[in-house]
């Protein structure tokens, strides 16, 4: 829909991509480490890096993206400089904020756990929701890489906060 109003209407626009946003007033966990389901947390992101995001630093960097003219038709990834490891993360999140019970889950082992449960889903016609899939285990789970370069370098962006 952005995309069709640029073209109709010339509406500048700018696509932020986050990472996951955390800091003041946000205490839970995100979905990138892994899923909290029937009381049990799965540790899914293995050693991957979490993309974090300090929301204050997320609020500057859409700001920027709003008055700054060289945004236009851009699709800018903003995240911190520093991405922790999930397992770190989980460790620290159960030591500083609250303690629970996770069990951890390999890549293939997490990546066929997904597949069953679409598949099951397909086949029950939704009797249990296709929450966990293949796409979004290529997505949280798999261990994608980001960059912010072209967010410092078309914004003048710099990281102020940081864990």
């Amino acid at each position: 829909m952005v995309l069709e109003y640029n073209r109709k209407y010339g509406v500048p626009y700018a696509i932020i991509r986050p990472g996951a946003v955390y800091g003041p007033g946000n205490k839970g966990i995100t979905g990138r480490v892994g899923v909290d389901t029937f009381g049990v947390f799965m540790h899914l992101g293995g050693s991957n890096r979490i993309p974090l995001s300090y929301v204050e630093n997320c609020a500057e960097a859409i700001v920027l993206a709003g008055i700054k003219e060289e945004r236009m038709g851009m699709c800018l990834t903003w995240l911190m400089m520093i991405c922790q490891r999930v397992g770190k993360f989980l460790r620290l999140y159960k030591k500083n904020v609250k303690q629970f019970t996770s069990i951890y889950l390999p890549r293939p082992m997490s990546y066929l756990l997904c597949y069953l449960w679409e598949k099951y889903s397909e086949w029950s016609k939704g009797q249990l929701p296709p929450a966990f899939n293949r796409k979004r285990w290529s997505a949280d789970w798999k261990g994608n890489t980001y960059s912010n370069e072209k967010l410092k370098r078309l914004l003048g962006w710099k990281q102020e906060s940081c864990i």
